[in-house]
C-alpha cells in the first residue's frame, strides 16, 4: 500500500508540474499574440491605415484601425465619411461604394490591384468599412464584403456586384452617366 500511495503523490506531483508549465506556455503565447497588429497578419501587405486618412473633402481625419488607408489615392479612392459626401461625388461623376473588410483575402488583392492602378479608374471609389457601416449595407441590400455599389447623385443604386478584384474589372460594372 505504501508504494501505491507514493506512486499516487508523485503522479500527482508530475501531473500538476506539467499543468503549471503549460499555463505558463499558455500566458507567454497569449502575450505574444496580443502584441500582433492586423497590420503584421497581412504579409507584406502595406495598404492598412496609418495614423490618418484623406477624407473626401481633403481633410485628414483619424484612421480607423485596421482598415485600409486611402492616403495618396485621392481623388480616385476615398474613405467613406457621409452619404451627403457620396452623393456630392456622384453628382461630379461615376461613384462607387467599395464595401471592404481588412480581414478579407479577396479585399487585400482588390485593395492592392488598386493601389497599383488606381489611375486607371473610370469612377470614383468610395471606399466603406463593411464591419462598421451598417446602416449603409442595410440600404443596398450588402449581405457579403467585397460588394461594389454604382450611385447617382441622390444616393440610388445604378449597379451593384460583387466579387470583382481588378480594376479593370470594376470599371467593366460602371454605368457612365
Amino acid at each position: 500500500m505504501k508504494i501505491f500511495t507514493f506512486v499516487a503523490i508523485l503522479l500527482l506531483a508530475v501531473f500538476q508540474a506539467g499543468f503549471a508549465e503549460g499555463q505558463k506556455e499558455n500566458q507567454s503565447s497569449m502575450s505574444s499574440d496580443n502584441s500582433m497588429t492586423s497590420k503584421d497578419t497581412m504579409t507584406g501587405d502595406n495598404s492598412m491605415t496609418g495614423p490618418t486618412m484623406e477624407g473626401s473633402n481633403g481633410m485628414t481625419a483619424p484612421a480607423p484601425a485596421g482598415f485600409y488607408d486611402t492616403n495618396g489615392l485621392a481623388p480616385y479612392v476615398v474613405p467613406y465619411t457621409t452619404e451627403a459626401a457620396a452623393q456630392a461625388l456622384a453628382a461630379k461623376g461615376p461613384t462607387v461604394y467599395y464595401f471592404a473588410a481588412s480581414w478579407c483575402p479577396t479585399c487585400q488583392a482588390t485593395m492592392k490591384d488598386i493601389r497599383a492602378h488606381y489611375k486607371n479608374l473610370t469612377a470614383t471609389i468610395v471606399l466603406v468599412n463593411y464591419d462598421t457601416a451598417t446602416a449603409l449595407k442595410t440600404r443596398y441590400g450588402i449581405t457579403a464584403q467585397h460588394s461594389f455599389v454604382q450611385i447617382d447623385k441622390n444616393g440610388k443604386a445604378l449597379a451593384v456586384w460583387a466579387e470583382t478584384p481588378t480594376v479593370a474589372q470594376i470599371d467593366s460594372h460602371v454605368v457612365m452617366n
